[in-house]
């Protein structure tokens, strides 16, 4: 005979789950509360709370929701690993390591989590260190980040050889393409680039201003997006003085009503349509399927972004949705390069170019180029739609 009070929380949690794949994301918080209030140990109920968080960009609460669910169970690696992910989302990277580093000490094979530790390895310079941690994993672009660590390391016989490896089982990607570009330049060897040999002809400039309603279509929607309290914003470590939306900006129903999506596609076909070359593997062998993600990024006086590239994007544009007036020089200007960091702004002429933007520039290009920002002093936000075009496998 079945146990009624088991039978109940049988109906419960058919119920709550229901709530929850069905994105009905109040109702299942409301009721895993519910569950929680009548017992505080319901670890599927706190789950249930920290992805709910999590999705809502509420990391703080995630990361308390995980940890109670470690204190409740102390041997569960996957409690441990996604208090990792919400700690490093909540930009508490060295707490992130540590419980990475708890969630392999209790499967020394666990893939993601060491993925996640080279991750966090790799962006604090410690090259050696994440290159160990990606060579136990082969998920997502660890074969990539080992070759990255390899490139950091001045180690050219492993570079090359990995390079080669992955060229010739077919990988095509923007990380490739800088990678080979960034290798010509450091070691003064020429290699054959399979993503894009000359990335910095492949930019393109439109004013979007004299073939749409601006005002209506793109700064109004922005604006108001930014103006939301229910907008969510992300850690971004190369912005300063500035703040990023979270996610996906095209999920959200204002910018998917606007039509905003649509133009980006189109300009987008023009840009293939002005740009023919065979020879350049990113136009030759164009993804059949893309989606688009975007995000907002607002800057205040003094803002920058320091020089970085979209690893998984193909071709990246950024659309200038207000650009203060007035400005001196290249203050808050684009600057499009083949490296980063201090190697970006001590480039030659040759392998960078500065980008004058106004309210309504759309610029487009190889998602294998870095690019970084000018700072600028002025009283108005400097605002930016960014956004990749990414291949859908």
């Amino acid at each position: 005979m079945n146990d009624p009070a088991s039978t109940l929380i049988d109906k419960s949690w058919i119920t709550l789950h229901s709530h929850y794949e069905a994105g009905q994301y109040k109702k299942a918080e409301e009721m895993a509360r519910g569950l929680i209030n009548d017992d505080p140990t319901d670890r599927n109920a706190w789950k249930i709370l920290a992805a709910i968080a999590a999705q809502r960009g509420r990391y703080t609460e995630a990361v308390q929701a995980w940890e109670t669910i470690v204190n409740l169970s102390p041997d569960d690696q996957l409690a441990r690993y996604n208090l990792g992910v919400a700690l490093q989302a909540s930009a508490r990277f060295d707490e992130a390591k540590s419980s990475y580093v708890e969630a392999i000490a209790l499967n020394p094979k666990y893939e993601q989590a060491h993925y996640n530790l080279g991750i966090l390895l790799f962006e604090s310079r410690q090259y050696f260190l994440a290159s160990n941690h990606f060579e136990k994993t082969d998920v997502h672009n660890s074969a990539l980040f080992r070759l990255k660590c390899a490139f950091f390391l001045d180690d050219e016989k492993t570079f090359y050889k990995k390079f080669d490896a992955l060229v010739n089982q077919g990988h095509l990607n923007a990380v490739l393409g800088s990678l080979a570009s960034r290798s010509s330049l450091k070691n003064q060897t020429k290699i054959a680039n399979p993503f894009c040999d000359a990335p910095l002809r492949y930019i393109s400039v439109d004013d979007l201003t004299e073939s749409y309603d601006f005002e209506s279509i793109f700064r109004r929607t922005a604006i108001e997006t930014l103006a939301d309290l229910s907008t969510v914003y992300r850690t971004q470590r190369y912005l300063s003085n500035g703040r990023q939306t979270a996610g996906n900006i095209f999920s959200l129903e204002r910018v998917k009503d606007s039509g905003i999506a649509d133009i980006i596609r189109l300009e987008i076909d023009k840009y293939r349509s002005k740009f023919i070359n065979p020879k350049e593997g990113f136009l030759k062998y164009w993804p059949d399927k893309y989606e688009i993600r975007g995000w907002l990024v607002s800057m205040k006086a003094g803002g920058s972004l320091t020089a970085h590239m979209h690893d998984s994007g193909w071709v990246t544009g950024c659309i200038y949705i207000n650009v203060p007036s007035g400005l001196q020089n290249d203050s808050g200007n684009l600057v499009l390069c083949l490296d980063h960091g201090e190697s970006a702004s001590a480039m030659g002429e040759n392998n960078k170019q500065v980008i004058n933007v106004k309210t309504g520039t759309l610029c487009l290009f190889p998602s294998s180029l870095f690019h970084y920002t000018v700072p600028f002093t002025a009283e108005e936000d400097r605002i930016v739609l960014a956004f990749d075009a990414i291949p859908q496998t």
